[in-house]
């Protein structure tokens, strides 16, 4: 059974699933419980409406999403970018927040402008145990496999040279391994 939350919640108000509770800040609803709830299995395409939410914090504009290792944490994302200005901001970040295991399904992103991947970096919350392999495609056609070796927590490729057209869709596919809290950021300069 899936989580229902109330439809037009007031601030400061509380709603109660089993053993978990939120609390609605006005923009958002936050977890007030303490614990390990398992894994997050995504299956299918992922649309947020509204902030990623990471620690309690929505982060801010140019932030993006880094693993720490034992964790994640928004960090400076740079300045620029854009409209195919090259910066440290990244083009996408795709991330799956919680414990998987290989992934069944897809995330996808439609460009909204003209833009080159000169470079990629992949990171996860914890040391992996085995390697986790992503795939990125561009209209359902093989582009690349992207490794984050066992025993480390992240991966940067570069040196690529993909150019990216408002027409076109690209995917992102996890193929083998387990993770938790995995981050992939497609970047317009070599990092």
């Amino acid at each position: 059974m899936s989580v229902s939350f109330p439809v037009n919640p007031s601030e400061n108000q509380t709603y109660t699933y089993g053993n978990r509770s939120w609390l609605w800040t006005g923009t958002y609803w936050r977890s007030t419980s303490i614990g390990n709830f398992g894994s997050l299995t995504v299956s299918g395409n992922i649309t947020l409406n509204g902030a990623l939410i990471a620690n309690g914090s929505p982060g801010t504009n140019g932030q993006v999403l880094t693993s720490t290792g034992s964790g994640l944490q928004w960090a400076a994302g740079g300045t620029g970018g854009g409209a195919g200005g090259a910066s440290n901001v990244p083009i996408k970040t795709f991330n799956i927040l919680g414990d998987f295991g290989t992934l069944i399904g897809t995330a996808r992103f439609y460009p909204p402008t003209q833009d080159t991947i000169k470079s990629v970096l992949l990171a996860v919350g914890n040391t992996l145990q085995s390697n986790l392999m992503v795939g990125l495609y561009r209209n359902n056609e093989f582009l690349q496999f992207f490794t984050v070796n066992a025993g480390t927590t992240y991966a940067k490729y570069t040196g690529l040279n993909y150019i990216i057209q408002t027409n076109e869709s690209y995917t992102v596919n996890v193929v083998a391994g387990n993770a938790t809290n995995f981050s992939m950021a497609l970047f317009n300069i070599d990092l």
